[in-house]
């Protein structure tokens, strides 16, 4: 390796370095625009648990802001996830609405037909929707295994919330050779 490296002109020192200073602050920008974001699954997928209270629209603007949307809480896995980092908190918002009741439910960004979600793990025995308007979706507040699962709610109700957002494969895979290359 050495050896190839010094027999290198210096224009091809250069295009080296360029390359590599572009992957490190490619890099860099990922992570640093990925603060407080935890890793799910394969790492392709980050989740960032908001502790402040927000209806869900806003919590929907926050989530945007940050360049990602809200969680899109579609299986068992990552609702369990979602589970072990909201600690201390019981409700939270996810990416999951309708226009009103009776319509299909779809996840953020996702709102045209064909798109609707059929197999959402809801929550076992779910609450009567006793709030007009409960057309946007949270995890339950009773987490012991009893009542786990999805629920709806009055979008207006101020609950913490999930976002999400995801890398892409090509910075994901620069990220895993720095991290597993030996050299």
């Amino acid at each position: 390796m050495a050896s190839t490296f010094k027999s290198l002109s210096l224009l091809q020192h250069a295009e080296y370095l360029f390359v590599f200073l572009m992957v490190t602050c490619s890099l860099t920008n990922v992570e640093s625009s990925n603060t407080g974001y935890i890793p799910f699954g394969d790492g392709s997928t980050l989740y960032k648990f908001h502790t402040e209270s927000m209806n869900w629209y806003e919590a929907r603007s926050m989530c945007d802001l940050e360049g990602g949307h809200l969680a899109m809480i579609d299986t068992l896995d990552k609702l369990n996830f979602i589970y072990e980092i909201r600690v201390g908190h019981w409700w939270v918002w996810t990416g999951i609405h309708r226009a009103g009741s009776g319509s299909p439910w779809y996840s953020v960004g996702h709102e045209s037909p064909g798109q609707e979600l059929t197999h959402l793990p809801w929550a076992p025995i779910r609450l009567l929707p006793i709030f007009p308007n409960s057309n946007c979706v949270a995890t339950t507040g009773l987490d012991m295994g009893i009542n786990r699962g999805l629920a709806h709610y009055g979008c207006l109700h101020r609950k913490p919330f999930v976002c999400e957002k995801h890398i892409e494969s090509d910075k994901l895979d620069i990220d895993r050779r720095f991290k597993t290359d030996p050299e």
